[in-house]
């Protein structure tokens, strides 16, 4: 038996699933990713196995909810085999969905691109400016502009559960830490590895997950082609990961001044990680 849970935004809570006939994916940016992914199982839900249970659960956004999602996934862990299918995710093809669940390994995930920013908390060691505005000697810098990047990761230290992780490189076949968008995992390694992290709000749910598979010694089979990643972002906004706290002005590493530009690069290759700004000194 498989299980689809599809999990999208409850929408009392201002976000649109009504669909349309126009061929067209609209709305404002905070409905796109679901009127996008509503519209795929509009089209194609009648193309998979009758046998399969596909659940679409809405939930509910604001603090008294923040576990919702940790709680759906509970529920529907180790039933049966169970593909987590979140709110902004496209496959390439129906196909792509059935072969998931044909793959013979206990946990499978369909890459996908991540649109991010690498951005530098930078300031300058003497006080002076980092570009022609006098007052800007401290900084965030973004250094390269709206990357795609694959959402595989490993864990750098496999002996303990961390934050800290290596990208995918496009060269990976299996990662240790997959992120929750297309991801099938059996029910035989469910039921193995109970969920026993704590209750853990929506951003850090993969993490839980892929830790629970990778202490175990379970590394997650890479599908591609990649999914579409339904975000849309203006060309000149900077794309943050969500939890991070924006305390100084942003500017493009265009506006840096020339004598700190290269010495911000070689900083930013050095030291860069996903899930914070390093602080550097220039």
């Amino acid at each position: 038996m498989a299980t689809i849970l599809h999990t999208s935004v409850d929408p009392g809570t201002g976000a649109r699933t009504t669909l349309d006939d126009s061929g067209e994916v609209g709305g404002v940016r905070q409905d796109f990713r679901e009127h996008a992914t509503w519209a795929w199982f509009r089209d194609h839900e009648a193309e998979l196995p009758k046998d399969w249970n596909v659940v679409h659960a809405l939930l509910k956004t604001g603090e008294a909810h923040k576990f919702d999602y940790d709680r759906r996934i509970r529920a529907f862990w180790g039933r049966d085999d169970l593909l987590i299918w979140e709110r902004d995710m496209i496959p390439y093809s129906v196909e792509q969905i059935l072969g998931i669940f044909a793959c013979p390994e206990l946990s499978c995930a369909i890459d996908y691109p991540l649109t991010r920013c690498y951005i530098l908390e930078v300031e300058t060691k003497d006080g002076r400016s980092l570009t022609a505005n006098p007052r800007d000697s401290h900084l965030l810098v973004c250094a390269e502009h709206q990357v795609e990047m694959s959402m595989m990761r490993d864990i750098k230290d496999k002996g303990e559960p961390t934050q800290d992780a290596v990208w995918n490189d496009g060269s990976w076949t299996h990662c240790d830490v997959p992120p929750l968008g297309l991801t099938r995992l059996r029910k035989e390694v469910m039921q193995r590895f109970p969920p026993n992290w704590p209750a853990t709000q929506w951003l850090d749910v993969d993490q839980m997950v892929g830790d629970t598979l990778a202490m175990n010694g379970i590394r997650t089979h890479i599908h591609l082609p990649m999914a579409r990643h339904m975000r849309k972002f203006k060309r000149t906004e900077c794309v943050f990961v969500a939890t991070l706290e924006r305390k100084f002005p942003i500017a493009p590493l265009k506006f840096i001044l020339p004598e700190f530009r290269a010495r911000i690069l070689a900083k930013h290759r050095e030291v860069w990680r996903h899930t914070e700004f390093p602080r550097v000194v220039v």
